[in-house]
Formats: structure tokens, C-alpha cells, sequence
């Protein structure tokens, strides 16, 4: 261990020495002084080691109140300890059975303890004593075991009404006493061959139903049975029902088993039973009905209901008609069902064209119509045909027209074909009309092109409108534009007319001839038309403003100014770059423009400005290695080996005292050295002058780049002058 020279029990080897060693603190077995740290001799703790309990044995005797109880009994347990070394003194404890009691005190070698009521778990319970021992005795336990019962509890049950006929629902409601606590559980239920919700105590009661129609005829028992919980017994009541149910007879006699879509017939429901005559309701349902949701429903008068079922009540094909009755109070509700077969009926299907005869370059509208005389409205759709063309149209209340456009039907005599599909009430069908078509010959229209203006600037947008005009109709069809390499087609409105927006710079500059090439239609012949625009090219120059002369580090701001003659609109953007500078020149200035170089052109505004920032660099000293190898002393060590040493010592001085020192001091100080030395291996070394940017001439370039754009961009040059 290092000490200090002349310190106590501190042996310096080298005479003159600032540090020895330690002597007397070696780590070896035993406690170090220096360290703080040592060795356990576990012999020496055995052997010494003492305990605050005797060691005689001790008897344990338990004395229980009774040897069986309820759950609601509380119990008592009398401990007495004895020993031939004396009365007992200490405490004793008691487990089991679920229960944990507090720690008693003896008293003359006994102590009793009270379990209360509802403390055990109900079954065969072992207790345990413990006796924790005093300077005489050591620990002991014994053992005693107790029979722990549930309550008994009572169930009682009730129903309303216990005379039950069809239709009725029956209330059951369920009590559960006992001598102890509020019974807790579940009840079920049974008897009479229903299917019964159970239900949960809540205070000791719980309710639930029997579902309608659910009992046997009879008499019937319906039972409660309590589970039970962890204080009671299971228990059961039961409740006696006097059930009268009768099932009735539905008799189904319909007018007619055959029936047309368009015919109408009648439902006889006759509901007859050993009983009462039956009353209620009685409702209508079946397959390929019109009903829907809303099926019919009649009261019974005498046991009788009639439907009336009218024309398009029942789609086509074999039907099943469905009669529901609802039950009385001594009926059961039941249903019954009888086949009726629906045969389709033939519509009248009409194809009316609303010419006879027309000309090729007119519409032909053609209207369709399916009705019958009885019986639903004919839905369903219609296959128009003619020449190679099919088309398939929806019936609206029975009704449906089509328009054929001009020039689709041939010269000549034309047949048109409806094929009409049919629904769920009518047949399908197939009927026909022919039309005498004259050919036309077609005459010419008018073409005209109006550009919205004749003079346009190269940075404007330009509208044109197209019209077509003709002395017999609206002429229809579509105009192909053509300018330069710019074709767009358009198509006319209902008016003849169509419009053209060209953006802004989608044209070159000069004369430049817009030609329309209209389509033609039915009507008319093919046209063609054209006009000029002169599309003027707008510029914009550049111009920025001197700047005064700069010393190395400081910087200069040139305005920039960007102007037009022509009206130029739109965003120029500005980049600067160097263009020239003396030659062997250092530390080059830099130009960055402003606002991201953004300058904007608009409105009536002939001029803009922005601006651009000349940086240069300051003259600067900095360090130079000269001689960064250490200086070495009179004896051949470097300078720097000599401060090691002193960092060394200095290290030795801090952080090892005589007795037991901190460590993170040690570390503190070991970082100050170092820091120390870093300075001392600098020392060596000399500094040298950076001059910063050259003096002389620079000049720089300025770009405006615009949008739309201007083919080449324009500049503009400035020079700065460093001192």
C-alpha cells in the first residue's frame, strides 16, 4: 500500500523517496485496517451463538367448547401448557379451518380463545395450537379437530295465477330463509315440461316467469330448488298449476285451387275446439304473395274469418297460403296451410314509334306500354333492337319510351324489335313496328372562331370560342382545335356552341393561326374555319445596385431590381454565383440571394426587387504544431515524463491517506492532472496569422430564372472590392 514519506509505518526504500509502502495492513485473513474489509470465522459464531429459548419440552393440551357446530356458533378453545421447569410463560397462537386468530399472552400456563360465529370453513376442521417457547421451553404445537355445519335454510314459492289457460304467463316468485345471514344463490326451476328461467337471490327473494304455452294440460308441480351458498343448505318448495290448453282445429277452404295472376278468389279460415268457440285474430301469409310485411289479419266472428284475396295478389306458379291464429285464453295459438296454383296471365304489349316516316338526320322517340285489365301493374324491362343495336330499357308503372338518335337508322324501311321479359304475374312477349327512313342531304353549316382577344401576351391565358349555326337545327357533333401542336376536341352543347381555355404560355410567341375542323352530324357537312392571335413575347430584365468596398469579415447587400416593358407576370427566382477573382485568391467571398430569391411580377407592376448578401472572411491566429515533440531535461527525461511524475506524486498525496480514503476523490483528482498535462504538451508549440479573404476585385453573376419561363434567363453582374 503507498504512504507518504515520513508518515507513520510508512518504509521508504530509495533514501530521498517522497512515497513508500504501508507496512502492518496486509490483505490477508484477518480484518485490514487499511481496506475496511475482512473475513467471518463461522466457528467462532457457532460456537458463541446464544438463544433466548430454553430447551425442555413443553405439553400443549387444547380443550374445545363443543366438538360440532354450525356456522353460526361461535367456539371456544382453551390452551394450557405445562412443563417440569416450571409454569409457561410466552404466547400461543391459533390456525385453521380458515380461520387466523390474534397472538394470546399466557396466564398461569393457560390462555382461551373465542372463534366467533362464521369464522370456519363448514367441514372437518384441524386446528392448530402454536406455543412460542420462553427462556425455559422451547416451541411446541398441538392439534384439534371440529365438525363445522351449514344452516338449514327454507324455501318457499309461489305462483299467479295457478289456474292457467292458453296464452297466460305465470309469475313465480321465491323466498329463502334461514337462521343466519341473508341467503345468497342461485334457484331453479322444473315441472310441468316447461322450460323455466332461473333466477339470483337478491335480499333473499328472486322472481321469473313461465313462458306462454309452455305448460302441460293438467295438473302440474313446479319445483324450486335452491343451491344453497356457503352458509345454508340447498332447500326446495314447490308451487301445484291447474293447466287448461286447449288445442284448436284450423279448416282452410279457399273459392278456387286454380287461380289466374288476374283473378281474384277468397280464404275461408274456420277455427273450431272441445271448448269454447275460439276468438283472436287470424293472419295471412304465403310464398309469391303481395303482402309482404303487411300480411292481412281479420278477427274471428263466431270462429270465422273470410280473406278476400283480389287481382294480383299472387305472383305465377305454386303457391302455399299460410294461416296463423293467434289463441285465446283457452286456445293455443297453431297455423295451418293449403296449396293454391297460380297460373300467369298474357299482358298487352304496345310499340309505338312517334314517327311513321322520317328522314336520316332526325330522332325517332319510340314508346312502349305492357297493361292488363285486372290485376297488378306489368313490371320487368324491354329489349329494343334495330339494325345491329340492342338496347335494354325499365318498365315505369308499365310504361317506357327509348330515343333513337339521328343517323342510326339506315335509309330505307326499318324494323324495330321489342322483346318485353315478363314478371312474376305476366308472360314475356315480342312485338315489332317499321319506319320508312328518307336520306337526307346534308347542307352546309357555319363555322366561326372567336379568340377572346387578337393580342395576347405570352404570359396570359387565352379563351376561344366555337360556334356552329344552320338553317335547319342546332347543329351537333364536335370541333377538333388545332394550334401549333396543341389539338384538343371539343363537342357542342345543346346550343351549337363550345369554348376552349388555352393556359398561359401553351403558345409561341408571333402569329399564330387557331383552325377548327368541325365534325359534321346528320344534318350537316363537315367544316372548317380558323383565325389568328398574335401572341406577344414578354420580357424582363435585371439590374443590381453597387456595393461599397468590404474588410475581410464583414459583409454587403446589393439590390437587385427586376423590370418589364411588356408586361411580364409571373415569379422570378434569383441565384448568384461568383464569376471571377484575383488569381491564387483565399477564403472566397459567398453570395446568397434573399426571401429564397423569390421576386414577384403582377398586376400593373412594371418593377420588383430583391436582394443578395456578399460574405467574406475574417483575418484569424491559430495555433501551429512547430515543435509538438516534449522537451527533454539535463538527464535525458522529457518534460513530460517529469510532470508525470509530479502528476504521480500529486496522485499519491490526494488520494492515499493513512487510514481509508474515498475513492471518487482519488478519480477527481486523477482527471485535474490530466487535464494538466494537456496544457504542459501544448506548450510546445507556436501560432500563425490567417489573412482572411484575398484583397482584390470580385464580381459576381446574378440569374433570373421565371415562371413562365424566359429563354435565356437574364442576369446581371456587380463587383465588390476587399481591402
Amino acid at each position: 500500500m503507498p504512504c507518504n514519506a515520513n508518515s507513520p509505518d510508512c518504509t521508504v526504500n530509495v533514501s530521498g523517496d517522497t512515497y513508500g509502502v504501508l507496512n502492518g495492513y496486509s490483505a490477508t485473513t484477518g480484518f485490514d485496517n487499511a481496506t475496511g474489509l475482512g473475513s467471518l470465522n463461522v466457528a467462532n459464531v457457532v460456537n458463541a451463538w446464544t438463544s433466548p429459548l430454553g430447551s425442555a419440552t413443553a405439553a400443549v393440551a387444547v380443550t374445545l367448547s363443543q366438538s360440532s357446530v354450525t356456522i353460526a356458533q361461535s367456539l371456544t378453545l382453551t390452551v394450557t401448557v405445562s412443563g417440569s421447569s416450571g409454569t409457561p410463560t410466552g404466547t400461543v397462537a391459533v390456525t385453521g379451518g380458515g380461520y387466523t386468530a390474534s397472538t394470546g399472552t399466557l396466564a398461569s400456563g393457560a390462555y382461551t380463545f373465542t372463534i366467533p360465529s362464521g369464522s370456519l370453513t363448514p367441514s372437518t376442521d384441524t386446528l392448530t395450537v402454536s406455543y412460542g417457547g420462553d427462556s425455559n421451553y422451547a416451541l411446541a404445537s398441538q392439534t384439534a379437530s371440529v365438525t363445522v355445519t351449514r344452516l338449514n335454510s327454507s324455501a318457499a314459492l309461489t305462483a299467479s295465477p295457478t289456474t292457467v289457460g292458453a296464452n297466460t304467463t305465470v309469475a313465480l316468485k321465491v323466498a329463502i330463509t334461514g337462521g343466519g345471514q341473508t341467503p345468497t344463490g342461485t334457484v331453479s326451476f322444473s315441472g310441468g315440461g316447461a322450460t323455466i328461467p332461473s333466477c339470483t337471490l337478491a335480499s333473499g327473494t328472486c322472481s321469473t316467469t313461465i313462458p306462454v304455452n309452455a305448460l302441460a294440460n293438467g295438473n302440474d308441480t313446479i319445483t324450486a330448488s335452491y343451491s344453497g351458498d356457503s352458509d345454508y343448505n340447498a332447500a326446495t318448495a314447490t308451487a301445484a298449476l291447474t293447466v287448461t290448453i286447449l288445442k284448436p282445429t284450423i279448416t282452410l277452404t279457399p273459392s278456387t285451387t286454380t287461380v289466374s295472376t288476374t283473378g281474384s278468389m277468397q280464404l275461408k279460415v274456420t277455427i273450431t275446439g272441445s271448448g269454447a268457440t275460439p276468438t283472436g285474430t287470424v293472419s295471412l301469409s304465403g310464398y309469391g304473395t303481395t303482402f309482404g310485411v303487411n300480411s292481412p289479419t281479420g278477427t274471428l266472428a263466431s270462429g270465422s274469418y273470410t280473406f278476400n284475396l283480389p287481382a294480383g295478389s299472387l305472383q305465377g306458379g305454386s303457391d302455399t297460403l299460410t294461416v296463423m291464429y293467434s289463441g285465446d285464453t283457452v286456445y293455443s295459438p297453431t297455423n295451418a296451410t293449403t296449396p293454391i296454383t297460380v297460373t300467369m296471365s298474357n299482358a298487352v304489349f304496345t310499340i309505338t314509334p312517334a314517327l311513321s316516316t322520317l328522314a336520316t338526320n332526325q330522332n325517332l322517340t319510340v314508346n312502349f306500354t305492357v297493361t292488363s285489365s285486372a290485376g297488378a301493374t306489368p313490371g320487368g324491362y324491354i329489349n329494343v333492337t334495330y339494325g345491329s343495336m340492342t338496347e335494354t330499357i325499365y318498365l315505369y308503372q308499365g310504361k317506357a319510351s327509348y330515343l333513337i338518335g339521328a343517323g342510326l337508322l339506315p335509309a330505307g324501311t326499318d324494323t324495330i324489335t321489342a322483346t318485353y321479359s315478363g314478371d312474376g304475374f305476366y308472360n314475356g312477349s315480342k312485338q315489332s313496328a317499321t319506319v320508312s327512313v328518307t336520306q337526307f342531304t346534308k347542307i352546309p353549316a357555319t363555322l366561326t372562331v372567336t379568340p377572346a382577344s387578337t393580342s395576347v401576351p405570352s404570359t396570359s391565358s387565352l379563351n376561344v370560342a366555337v360556334a356552329v349555326t344552320g338553317s335547319d337545327g342546332t347543329p351537333t357533333g364536335s370541333v377538333t382545335l388545332t394550334v401549333g401542336t396543341y389539338t384538343p376536341t371539343l363537342y357542342l352543347d345543346n346550343a351549337g356552341q363550345a369554348s376552349l381555355y388555352i393556359p398561359a404560355g401553351s403558345l409561341p410567341d408571333g402569329t399564330q393561326t387557331i383552325t377548327a375542323n368541325y365534325s359534321g352530324d346528320p344534318t350537316y357537312l363537315t367544316q372548317t374555319a380558323s383565325a389568328t392571335v398574335t401572341v406577344v413575347p414578354t420580357v424582363y430584365s435585371l439590374s443590381a445596385s453597387a456595393v461599397a468596398a468590404l474588410n475581410p469579415g464583414t459583409t454587403a447587400v446589393s439590390t437587385v431590381t427586376v423590370s418589364t416593358s411588356s408586361g411580364y407576370q409571373g415569379n422570378v427566382t434569383l441565384t448568384c454565383a461568383l464569376a471571377s477573382s484575383p488569381t491564387g485568391a483565399t477564403d472566397l467571398p459567398t453570395c446568397l440571394p434573399s426571401n429564397g430569391g423569390l421576386v414577384v411580377l403582377n398586376g400593373a407592376a412594371t418593377s420588383a426587387t430583391g436582394s443578395v448578401t456578399v460574405s467574406t472572411t475574417a483575418t484569424t491566429a491559430q495555433l501551429a504544431p512547430n515543435d509538438l515533440a516534449p522537451r527533454k531535461r539535463r538527464n535525458g527525461s522529457s518534460a513530460l515524463e517529469a510532470f508525470g511524475g509530479v502528476a504521480l506524486a500529486g496522485l499519491v498525496l490526494l488520494g492515499i491517506p493513512a487510514r481509508r480514503r474515498n475513492w471518487r476523490a482519488l478519480l477527481g483528482a486523477l482527471a485535474l492532472l490530466a487535464v494538466m498535462i494537456g496544457g504542459v504538451a501544448s506548450c510546445g508549440g507556436s501560432s500563425s496569422a490567417s489573412g482572411g479573404t484575398t484583397a482584390g476585385n470580385y464580381t459576381f453573376t446574378v440569374t433570373g430564372t421565371g415562371y413562365p419561363a424566359v429563354i435565356p434567363a437574364p442576369t446581371t453582374t456587380f463587383t465588390v472590392t476587399v481591402n
